[in-house]
């Protein structure tokens, strides 16, 4: 799970959050938005916890949504293993 991002004509970061099954490089997930709080990540893995079920690991960078308590406790809530 990570970020890309681009500016906008405004100047303005527009960033795209992906989430990759790595076993089958399948896409599950591209969204995105002028801003990804920790919260916005977790409700997109709420989506995918109904859609797909949640894995054992998910691998991400040390970004701010990453390493915040909110997505810790849902982290252990889950059972969800995080590889930062």
């Amino acid at each position: 799970m990570d970020f890309t991002s681009d500016a906008l004509i405004d100047g303005r970061t527009f960033r795209i959050l992906n989430v990759m099954d790595d076993y089958n490089r399948e896409c599950l997930l591209s969204q995105g938005s002028i801003s990804f709080p920790a919260k916005r990540v977790i409700n997109y893995l709420e989506q995918l916890k109904e859609e797909v079920g949640l894995p054992n690991y998910i691998r991400t960078d040390n970004g701010p949504e990453f390493t915040s308590n909110d997505y810790k406790d849902w982290c252990k809530i889950n059972n969800v293993t995080c590889l930062c």
